[in-house]
């Protein structure tokens, strides 16, 4: 049934409708009666009021925004808030939309002066804002605008004193007149007014008869005596001045008393200390400097501290390091030079981590030579490369008692049945190693 979970609702607001209006009627809703009712319009309220019958009351959609055209869907009864349209299809305007208020429309070219008359070329959008004409015809009045407030039209007061200022006072309606101010805030002038022509202001006289001064005066701070600038555009000079007879310019002395310099001046720059170079030609001494006594040449120190070079000195190039020739000429050793004890021969490693070899190095060749080490069975216990009856049975024995490899065992005998003197071949793992003698 449409809208059931209303019903009950608008029937209390009708009952309540009913009571305040002094009927006594009893008002209810009921299901069969509500069904009875439906309008087949999904965009009502559909209920039924006892003594009243049915009533079909519309849904507005009203969701109070001023910025939306509110409707119902007659097919689903679903409300549409469709955002209002608020173009004026004027360009000179910005259109936009309140919530509370609607649409609104401010003017583009208002610029808040209101002595101005705005208005827009609708075809180029330009902003004209052409000045408000205050003049109001009366030449016995000073037409002014005020923003704000707009024209401002004054009566004009003169006394033909031109050391007085005339003021219209509108509540008295007369002419107040005022000593005008002909302070300039220039302590350089002495500040007065004539009747005729108004505010006077003399020169303030700051001479103070030295010739060493350029006298003129500061408006806030008053005379002011500005040393004279003597500068003869020479840097080999020293630039002063005499109270009586003006600029001095005296010659710079250059001597810095540093034996290391050569001492001279530069009209454009002043004085030149450039280093005295001090070089004997001699790649084997340092030259340096003593400002007290001048150039010192002193031998260079061409020890390297390295027991690997011969350390010698060239006139032309300075330091020479020739390196130490380590040669024992054994080529079982390897030839090397320790910085801090000079030559060192290391014997020449041979060990290839195989203890079944000797090691050993060729004194000709220097190449290492690993010479197999023949090893006997274990059940060999003489060690004479034989392996007899007792000593074969004496491994099998081990061998039940769990000490001795079921493989050495019957190399072992193998090695007895079948002629019992054997050879060891280090090239075959054990116990194939251990092969009968031929």
């Amino acid at each position: 049934m449409k809208l059931q979970s209303q019903l009950y609702s608008w029937t209390g607001f009708v009952m309540l409708l009913m009571s305040l209006s002094g009927l006594a009627i009893l008002a209810s809703a009921q299901e069969g009666e509500g069904e009875a009712c439906d309008d087949g319009n999904p965009c009502t309220y559909d209920i039924y009021i006892l003594g009243y019958g049915c009533i079909n009351s519309l849904n507005f959609c009203n969701d109070d925004n001023q910025c939306t055209d509110d409707a119902c869907d007659p097919a689903t009864g679903e409300c549409l808030h469709a955002p209002k349209d608020c173009d004026d299809s004027d360009p000179c305007t910005e259109d936009s939309c309140d919530p509370l208020k609607g649409c609104l429309h401010v003017s583009l070219c208002d610029d808040g002066n209101a002595c101005t008359e705005d208005s827009c070329d609708s075809e180029t959008l330009e902003c004209i804002h052409t000045p408000v004409d205050c003049d109001d015809g009366d030449p016995d009045t000073v037409d002014t605008c005020d923003p704000e407030t707009g024209c401002i039209n004054t009566p004009v007061c003169d006394d033909d004193n031109a050391c007085t200022e005339g003021v219209y006072d509108s509540v008295t309606e007369t002419c107040v007149y005022t000593p005008i101010e002909c302070d300039d805030a220039n302590i350089c002038t002495v500040d007065a007014c004539d009747p005729e022509t108004g505010c006077t202001h003399i020169l303030v006289i700051c001479d103070d008869s030295d010739v060493c001064t350029v006298d003129t005066c500061e408006p806030v701070s008053g005379c002011v005596h500005a040393p004279v600038v003597c500068n003869d555009g020479n840097a080999c000079t020293e630039d002063s001045c005499d109270s009586a007879t003006g600029c001095v310019f005296t010659s710079l002395d250059c001597d810095d008393g540093n034996a290391c310099t050569e001492d001279a001046c530069d009209p454009a720059t002043g004085c030149i200390y450039a280093p005295v170079v001090c070089n004997d030609g001699d790649a084997c001494t340092e030259d340096t400097c003593d400002p007290a006594t001048g150039c010192v040449f002193t031998p260079v120190d061409c020890d390297d501290g390295n027991a690997c070079t011969v350390d010698a000195c060239d006139a032309a190039t300075g330091c020479i390091y020739a390196l130490v020739v380590c040669e024992d000429a054994d080529v079982c050793t390897k030839d090397a030079c320790d910085p801090e004890t000079g030559c060192v021969f290391t014997p020449v490693d041979c060990d290839d981590g195989d203890p079944n070899t000797e090691d050993a190095c060729d004194p000709v060749t220097g190449v290492c030579i690993h010479t197999p080490i023949s090893v006997p069975h274990p059940a060999d216990m003489d060690v004479n490369y034989r392996i007899g009856l007792s000593e074969a049975i004496a491994y099998l024995a081990g061998w039940q008692g769990g000490s001795n490899p079921i493989a050495y065992a019957i190399r072992a005998a193998y090695l007895w049945q079948n002629g019992e003197l054997y050879v060891y071949e280090s090239e075959n793992a054990p116990p194939t190693c251990w092969v009968l003698a031929s």
